[in-house]
Formats: structure tokens, C-alpha cells, sequence
């Protein structure tokens, strides 16, 4: 029998669910041989499948060719950029949308303003938020919601909170993106305090609500609430621990220096430990100068990613804070051995709505003496109060 356009829309739902880009590859050669990728439910379709398969090129090409759109083509395209943390390209379609006289609705300019969370772009984020009072959505929980999660992204927890509170109903993710926002940020109290609000008003908690607040726990050094949590989550919710808890507790446990419990957490784990667990309790085990139990974690993180340069990097400098600068030494040329780079590290600001870059040793900014000024200064200020420099993870060749 001959697939119509419902066939076509319909796998291809199917393969955007299970993120397989091959099939969808194979479903758009069908269609373009059966004619129906110039239908409207099809293309639609087929920017939803590329996008879920992080394929945005391809699905900004059949959007491209499409000789007509609608407000779900225009939506999934948006949404495929705001979930493939592609902020600056979902800015520039919502762009493209308003200039072609194409409405947006509440879902779309939801979507818009958490692309400009992923980027950390506020000023746009601000923008996007007085727009969507003036044309009638400032009150639309999926914009609300955006919002507090855009400004929480973006470090302005008081413009996250403002919304919130002027929010009439509120949603699981309301809370949730404000409890992760504060746990990002260093608010640990505050987000357990705000944890205990959410089971006040009713609101059931969901498995990224865990995340945060595990994460709260690990910030502020809190184990026996993040134990109790843990329990929690399984026993009055229903919630069976994941993958991103077990790295939120090996990091809670990992950070007071309980390294021994943490190693125990990891090999009572239900599911095989993946990399992140263990870069996770490498971390610990720097921090707290464990070279044995280090040398572990970094062994287990090599067998499953070994051209991942951070590892080398931590295992590195872990030997060279203990004074085994030939150990260290062995790492590095491990690393050249096997051909993992490590990735230039850069910081940026954005001053007056210009980006300024800055990698390592910066040298090529037109300012960099009168920063270079500044920063001893601010640096003196933070003697006096207290900071003592540590150098000694400094090593030679990490501005490589």
C-alpha cells in the first residue's frame, strides 16, 4: 500500500522519539521520491525529526524549501534551536518570523526566550519579556516559565523571583527552574527553602526538582539533608533515582571529603558508572589532594572517554600539588601520546551590548594593560581579606 502524508508525519514522529537520524534520512528520501515532502504535516514533521536528532542544518534546509509555512513550522523550528542550546540562531528565525508579518504565539516566544537562557543573553531575554506584555502573553505560564528559567540562566535570581512571584499559577516547572536557578548560583538554603514551599503549596515534585535540590545540598555542604532528600525522592514521590543524582551525590559526598563513602556510593550503584560519575569524584579527590583514589577515578574515566584532555589535566596538576612533577610529567605526554587536545578555556562579558573575549594570558585586547591594572588592584582588595592565591595547579602548558 502507498503511504499518504499521515503515514510519513506519523514515522517520522516516531523517529524524532527515538532521536534516530538514519531512518529519518531514509523517510525524507521516500518523500522526496513519493512527492510529499513539499506537504505542509510532512516538512513540519521533518524539521521536528531533524531537530530532535540534533541536526539543525537539515532542518533549517527543508524548513528553507518549504513552499508554505505555518505557525507549527515556524514553532518547531524555534523550539529545534532553543533545544540544541542554538540561542543566537533561534533569535535570528523569530527575526526572520516577525519581519515576514508572522504573529508569534505563547509557545513560540516561550521557546525564543529560552534560547536566550542557553546563550546567556539577558539584554535580548529583557527584550523578549517587555514584548510579550505588550502583544497580550505576559501572563502565560509557558512564558512565565521561561522567563524565570531565561533570568535564572543568566545569574538575575532577582528578576527570576520577581516573576515568579507575580505569577498567578504556578507549575512543577516553575518551581523547579527557580530551585535550580538558586542551587546554580550558589543559593543553597535558599532553594531547600524553597523546596519546602513547593510540598507546602502541593506541587509533586519531578526528577530535574531532585536535581536541584541535591545540587542545593552539595553547594552548601548539607549531607544528611541531601540523604534524606535522596530517600525521599524514591520513598514519598514515586521517583526512582537517575544517572544525574548519583553525580549530584558523589559530588555532595565528594566535596566534604567523605571520599571513601563516595567511592562506596559509586560501587553499590545500580547501573554501571558512566565517565561523569567518576570525573565527578576526580574532582572530589583533587580537591582534597587524594593521589591514590584520584589516580583511580582517572583510570575509570580514561577506559570509557580517553581522549577526553580534562582528565589529564586534573590527574596532572593533582600529581604536581603533591610534589610528583614526574608523575605529572607522565601524564602530560600521555595526553600528546594519544592525541587528546585540551580545548582553549576563554571567559566573556558583555559590556554595553558588545561581547569582550578573553582566553588565557590574554595579550590581544585593545584594553588588556588597563585590565591587567585593574585586576592587580581588585586582587590586593582580596589579600586584604583574606584570598591566598593558590599557583600550584598552574601548571606549565595549561593555556595550551
Amino acid at each position: 500500500m502507498a503511504p499518504n502524508h499521515f503515514s510519513f508525519s506519523s514515522v517520522l514522529k516516531a523517529c524524532a522519539g527515538l532521536k534516530t537520524l538514519d531512518a529519518s534520512k531514509q523517510i525524507h528520501c521516500l518523500s522526496i521520491k513519493t512527492g510529499f515532502c513539499l506537504d505542509l504535516v510532512v516538512g513540519n514533521a521533518l524539521v521536528d525529526a531533524y531537530s530532535k536528532c540534533e541536526y539543525m542544518d537539515e532542518a533549517w534546509r527543508v524548513f528553507d524549501e518549504m513552499p508554505n509555512k505555518d505557525e507549527i513550522s515556524w514553532t518547531t523550528l524555534i523550539v529545534g534551536y532553543s533545544q540544541n542550546c542554538m540561542g543566537n540562531e533561534a533569535l535570528s528565525a523569530f527575526k526572520l518570523l516577525r519581519n515576514r508579518g508572522v504573529d508569534p504565539d505563547q509557545y513560540m516566544l516561550a521557546s525564543v526566550i529560552s534560547g536566550c537562557g542557553a546563550i546567556t543573553s539577558e539584554i535580548h531575554g529583557r527584550q523578549l519579556h517587555s514584548y510579550s506584555i505588550k502583544v497580550g502573553f505576559g501572563s502565560s505560564l509557558f512564558v512565565q516559565n521561561a522567563l524565570v528559567d531565561m533570568y535564572s540562566k543568566n545569574g538575575s535570581i532577582k528578576s527570576a523571583h520577581k516573576v515568579f512571584g507575580f505569577m498567578e499559577n504556578r507549575d512543577v516547572v516553575s518551581w523547579t527552574s527557580l530551585i535550580v536557578g538558586l542551587a546554580q548560583h550558589g543559593m543553597g538554603e535558599k532553594a531547600l527553602f524553597l523546596f519546602d514551599q513547593m510540598r507546602m503549596a502541593h506541587v509533586k515534585p519531578n526528577h530535574v526538582t531532585f536535581v536541584g535540590v541535591l545540587s542545593a545540598c552539595s553547594h552548601v555542604g548539607l549531607v544528611d539533608k541531601g540523604l534524606f532528600y535522596f530517600e525521599l525522592m524514591s520513598k514519598d514521590y514515586g521517583i526512582e533515582p537517575g544517572y544525574d543524582h548519583f553525580v549530584c551525590m558523589v559530588d555532595l559526598l565528594g566535596r566534604v571529603g567523605n571520599l571513601e563513602e563516595a567511592k562506596k556510593f559509586i560501587d553499590e550503584l545500580p547501573i554501571p558508572p558512566g565517565p561523569l560519575v567518576w570525573q565527578t569524584f576526580l574532582g572530589a579527590c583533587k580537591l582534597h589532594g587524594n593521589v591514590k583514589l584520584g589516580k583511580l577515578a582517572a583510570t575509570h574515566v580514561l577506559e570509557l572517554s580517553p581522549h577526553d584532555s580534562s582528565v589529564y589535566v586534573l590527574l596532572s596538576n593533582m600529581h604536581a600539588e603533591a610534589g610528583l612533577w614526574e608523575e605529572a610529567a607522565r601524564v602530560r605526554n600521555m595526553m600528546r601520546e594519544r592525541g587528546a587536545r585540551k580545548e582553549v578555556a576563554y571567559s566573556w562579558i558583555e559590556v554595553r551590548r558588545k561581547v569582550h573575549k578573553f582566553v588565557v594570558r590574554e595579550s590581544m585586547h585593545p584594553e588588556v594593560e588597563e585590565i591587567n591594572e585593574l585586576l592587580k588592584v581588585l586582587l590586593r582588595h582580596m589579600e586584604v581579606d583574606g584570598y591566598a592565591h593558590n599557583g600550584q595547579s598552574a601548571l606549565r602548558g595549561d593555556a595550551e
